[in-house]
């Protein structure tokens, strides 16, 4: 049911997101996107752009494809790419005219492990009682970017 909001943004886009948000700042100046719907009413993923001062930050999410790029950032000195941002494995930094440099190499996340991270945060906080504030408010920037953005492409 579309109206119970089950959006691609909401359910796979918070992830990318949230890591943009992260690296660089949870009050971006501006945003932009769109968002493509299916036959059923469900939105089956977009892209937002956030601007800061100097930067365009571009996140796309779907749920309907699977992406099989590596998550870029580009500046003028060159490109650092990561092969999977929600469990990166590989960090290379691509310098114009130089060698690409490898950062981080380790071993790819299995498919059992993956979020374990996620789940051990969270249980920790339920056992003290307490909630991260840099998480909650990480959190919070995120479903407030995603509100605006859906209530601008509706």
């Amino acid at each position: 049911d579309p109206t119970l909001g089950n959006a691609a943004l909401v359910d796979i886009g918070f992830y990318p997101l949230s890591a943009a948000l992260e690296c660089f700042g949870t009050a971006p100046a501006s945003q932009s996107g769109g968002s493509y719907w299916l036959h059923n009413g469900f939105e089956g993923g977009g892209s937002i752009q956030l601007g800061y001062e100097g930067l365009l930050v571009d996140v796309a999410y779907s749920k309907i494809v699977s992406a099989v790029g590596a998550t870029t950032v580009h500046g003028e000195e060159g490109t650092l790419t990561v092969n999977a941002v929600a469990e990166p494995s590989r960090v290379e930094l691509h310098r114009r005219g130089q060698d690409p440099v490898v950062l981080v190499d380790t071993p790819p996340v299995t498919p059992a492990d993956t979020m374990i991270h996620e789940l051990d945060v969270f249980a920790d906080q339920v056992d003290a009682g307490r909630v991260d504030p840099h998480w909650r408010d990480i959190s919070l920037a995120v479903r407030r970017i995603m509100d605006a953005h859906l209530a601008s492409v509706r």
